[in-house]
């Protein structure tokens, strides 16, 4: 009679604790992952925040070609897809793909709400690059107008290469 409690009590606990060694992985890697993926949106922000500077003053007619070579250069530098839209939603450069065979970007969720004065951010498709990315856009402004947006992203597949 002992054993065969012993024996009941002694299974359950062995497939309580068999269960939570196999949940517990699953739900600290959709924390970790979670957390990390706020850790890169914080630093893409960072990022946008100080290329806003050297991105401004060139963000004119006069300016396009220069403005491509800059966010070409400094995107593969980097190692960050970097996008200005301007605020009709039409893609002025952009680091991995020719601007003008781009559509427009007006409703996408990151500039939509980085033209609405709030730091965009999205992880979703892209349909441009056929890979899930992470995206921030930031207001771009100048005279106390809204002239576009600076968008900077990172390839999903890189962060989920970190976290495997």
């Amino acid at each position: 009679m002992k054993k065969s409690l012993f024996l009941k009590i002694f299974g359950w606990q062995v497939a309580i604790v068999l269960s939570l060694c196999l949940l517990i992985p699953f739900f600290a890697f959709r924390t970790i992952r979670r957390h990390f993926i706020s850790n890169q949106a914080q630093h893409l922000e960072n990022l946008a925040q100080s290329l806003k500077l050297k991105i401004l003053p060139l963000v004119d007619l006069e300016h396009g070609e220069e403005l491509e070579s800059f966010v070409k250069d400094f995107g593969r530098e980097i190692k960050t897809r970097i996008t200005i839209v301007d605020n009709e939603g039409v893609v002025l450069a952009d680091s991995e793909e020719d601007p003008k065979k781009m559509e427009n970007h007006r409703y996408r969720p990151e500039i939509y709400q980085a033209l609405q004065g709030k730091t965009g951010r999205s992880i979703r498709w892209s349909n441009t690059v056929r890979q899930e990315m992470l995206y921030v856009g930031l207001t771009l402004e100048k005279e106390g107008k809204i002239i576009g947006v600076l968008r900077v992203s990172l390839f999903l597949k890189d962060i989920q290469s970190l976290l495997t």
